[in-house]
């Protein structure tokens, strides 16, 4: 998962964790609002279509993709990269 590259783009994060850091990173997404969580041995067709089209469809998320790329910039001018990750995932 790409967190910084995903924030600054405003995309959110449709996260499927298996190992190492990736259950902390997804959790931490989800919390901050950025990203929702699938678990691998749940997943389904129609699971996965219906949360791709959750981030597609729901003005929650069409409003998150239009404005975090210009409050990433924004703020990394002022905290540089960590210092946004910071803001948002804490």
């Amino acid at each position: 998962m790409s967190t910084i590259e995903s924030i600054d783009r405003g995309v959110p994060i449709i996260g499927i964790p298996i190992f190492s850091d990736q259950p902390m990173n997804i959790r931490n997404a989800v919390h901050a609002g950025i990203g929702l969580r699938l678990d691998f041995d749940d997943i389904t067709e129609d699971g996965l279509y219906t949360t791709i089209r959750e981030v597609v469809d729901n003005p929650r998320w069409v409003f998150f993709r239009s404005c975090c790329h210009t409050l990433f910039q924004a703020c990394n001018k002022e905290f540089k990269v960590w210092g946004v990750m910071e803001l948002v995932l804490v």
